[in-house]
């Protein structure tokens, strides 16, 4: 811990305000807009910002850099979900009508067995009540459990 508060006074200027940025941008959580997510779901931006964090951790403070790599993932991540659920949306779609195209019919079997059944009412015979009554039989002398 005391590492810690050791690095935050050792802190410039320059350091102090990129630092307010990365934690306004981490608690805020913003949307990504869809440019930026473009740009930064390709394969040569995640390279350039694992060497700035690598950067960071060698030549900087030591909190900024992990305040930077918490941020950069949290950036890539939002900005791979924004792209994936696109496509995922789009393939699901496409998925879904083609699912639909092959299970096009008017009735299933059991619908038209169903339909051409007649319904089964006798009118003529009522209710009745029964003939005879329930009796018990003797226990043996078993116990009630």
């Amino acid at each position: 811990m005391d590492f810690f508060w050791n690095s935050l006074k050792n802190i410039n200027p320059m350091e102090g305000t990129l630092m307010a940025i990365l934690i306004a941008f981490f608690i805020i959580g913003l949307d990504v807009p869809e440019q930026v997510s473009d740009a930064v779901d390709t394969l040569p931006s995640k390279i350039l910002i694992f060497i700035i964090v690598a950067y960071l951790f060698l030549y900087s403070n030591t909190v900024l850099a992990v305040l930077f790599l918490i941020v950069a993932f949290d950036l890539m991540l939002k900005s791979g979900v924004s792209n994936l659920s696109f496509f995922q949306g789009t393939h699901e779609q496409e998925k879904q009508r083609i699912f639909t195209s092959l299970n096009e019919q008017p009735y299933t079997l059991e619908q038209e067995i169903v339909k051409k059944m007649t319904p089964r009412v006798n009118s003529s015979r009522s209710i009745t009540l029964p003939t005879f009554l329930p009796t018990l039989e003797s226990d043996h002398d078993a116990t009630l459990l």
